[in-house]
């Protein structure tokens, strides 16, 4: 793209994170790879609330890594694992993110990443929000693409996403 030319684009597709629904609790913010930037933004919101979250990162290697110091610089607790141990844990985000207690999370990352941190948040209890990574055919809902599987059937994830409540996916 040059400057001056124009660009047709959808944007501000489906919804985001409610922060609110976290509010009173241990709250933990989990990303993989590009996943993290939005986290970034939302930790912003509930540091400015008076309640830093707990920060899980995961990434490939410790070059792919970003953005963790400036978790830290908002007050929160930072856990980083990479896939070859070069920063942080060995392994997925999840192995940090098993040792830490919580009762809610927002998780942004790729779907097996999601599933991952919604089995394990079942497993203590928690509940949470996952943003979801999916290619977006036309972006408007009508060609069902980018549906997600929920207990109240195909969600569209363009429209009635990428954000959905942890207790309403089908993995």
């Amino acid at each position: 793209v040059r400057p001056g030319e124009t660009l047709d684009l959808l944007t501000g597709l489906g919804n985001g994170y409610d922060p609110s629904a976290a509010r009173g609790r241990r709250t933990v913010l989990i990303g993989g790879g590009v996943g993290v930037p939005p986290l970034y933004g939302l930790a912003r919101r509930l540091a400015l609330a008076g309640e830093p979250p707990a920060a899980a990162l995961g990434f490939q290697t410790a070059a792919d890594a970003f953005l963790a110091e400036s978790f830290l610089t908002l007050g929160c607790e930072v856990l980083v694992a990479t896939a070859d141990g070069s920063l942080g844990e060995r392994g997925f985000v999840t192995e940090p993110l098993s040792r830490l207690d919580y009762g809610y999370y927002f998780a942004c990352g790729p779907e097996p990443m999601l599933a991952a941190v919604h089995a394990l948040g079942r497993e203590k209890g928690a509940e949470g929000q996952l943003s979801f990574e999916r290619r977006m055919g036309c972006g408007f809902g009508a060609c069902m693409s980018c549906s997600c599987e929920t207990l109240a059937g195909p969600r569209r994830i363009c429209v009635e996403g990428p954000v959905l409540r942890s207790g309403e996916v089908r993995f």
